[in-house]
């Protein structure tokens, strides 16, 4: 649910890079939509509260929202390795979880977007008439379950951190238990997703993807990528990745074991490359006072050049050597006459 409209527009502006990966996936995805993907990252301005929420629903089509923001991580992913910042390991969050394969090297930027397209459509292809949708709820799985497990259609869907988790489900069985929640005193809202991601509900979508996913061509990561699904390092194995992507749409995410998994393993410094800065929250409440830097490089709130310069400057102020000149390439210079 972090895709907006108008997100990286800042960046899209000053950056070649940033642009021509946008341009990128129209013309990789020309013939899947009526208009061309970016014209519904940036559309025309919204003059009024309609205009500006049909232009987030169009966005939040899941067959959209997909390609979407992986074509917006891939931006940002190309702009900080001209920068000079790279990852030494991997991760994402949910559908993130191919764009941390791809900035692994185990899939290519146009396996990515085909991939990203075909998983929203195979969800909408295979669905009936309750696509579903998730919540939000502040609070540990263990005080959450004996409240919505009564409710019909309804699953703990992601583990994000101590005190968040996300369920999912029907339309009407996510009403009933967000009510429930709120009753008992627990925070519990609905959050822009078009559908019931990792829940029962993505069955048949799940079959109809590992078909797509076993003609998709897959090598052996560069870096470690850690799973949602498990929490670990991927396997090495080509088969083996197909197989645990395939079982991605249904499975419960476990962000907490994972984010766990990549402290243990010495990560430190975490750079949110992508929309909003939801994972760099996560990422702090399960590290609680464990030595680490959480760090979004995208705030909707904040310019997109003053955001990402304050970026920077956390890597600088922990020791990442930075490539600044790319921040000044292409400007002109102009002697000032201070006598």
């Amino acid at each position: 649910g972090s895709q907006y409209p108008g997100m990286l527009r800042d960046l899209t502006v000053a950056f070649p890079e940033v642009m021509e990966t946008f341009e990128y996936a129209d013309r990789v995805l020309a013939d899947r939509f009526s208009r061309p993907l970016s014209g519904y990252i940036f559309p025309p301005p919204a003059f009024t509260r309609e205009e500006e929420q049909a232009q987030q629903e169009a966005l939040t089509q899941t067959n959209v929202a997909q390609p979407a923001l992986g074509s917006a991580s891939l931006a940002l992913l190309r702009l900080l390795e001209d920068l000079g910042v790279g990852p030494d390991m991997v991760a994402g969050h949910t559908y993130g979880e191919y764009v941390a394969l791809c900035a692994a090297g185990a899939i290519d930027e146009k396996t990515l977007l085909t991939l990203s397209e075909a998983r929203g459509r195979c969800i909408i292809e295979s669905a009936k008439e309750d696509l579903g949708t998730m919540a939000a709820v502040r609070a540990h799985p263990d005080t959450i379950a004996p409240v919505v497990k009564p409710v019909d259609g309804v699953w703990i869907a992601n583990l994000n951190a101590p005190e968040q988790t996300i369920i999912s489900g029907t339309r009407d069985g996510i009403a009933e238990a967000v009510k429930r929640l709120q009753v008992d005193g627990i925070s519990a809202q609905s959050i822009p997703v078009a559908c019931a991601f990792h829940s029962p509900l993505m069955a048949p979508a799940q079959q109809r993807l590992a078909e797509v996913l076993s003609g998709a061509e897959f090598a052996v990561p560069s870096l470690e990528v850690f799973s949602n699904t498990t929490g670990k390092p991927y396997p090495r194995k080509r088969r083996e990745i197909r197989e645990l992507l395939a079982q991605h749409l249904v499975r419960p995410i476990e962000f907490t074991a994972e984010i766990e998994a990549m402290h243990a393993a010495g990560a430190r410094l975490f750079v949110e490359v992508g929309p909003r800065s939801v994972l760099a929250s996560l990422a702090r409440q399960t590290l609680g006072e464990r030595p680490h830097v959480a760090i979004p490089v995208d705030l909707p709130s904040r310019s997109g050049l003053t955001q990402l310069q304050h970026a920077l400057g956390q890597l600088a102020a922990h020791g990442v050597p930075l490539h600044l000149g790319r921040l000044f390439r292409d400007r002109t210079i102009q002697r000032l006459d201070l006598g």
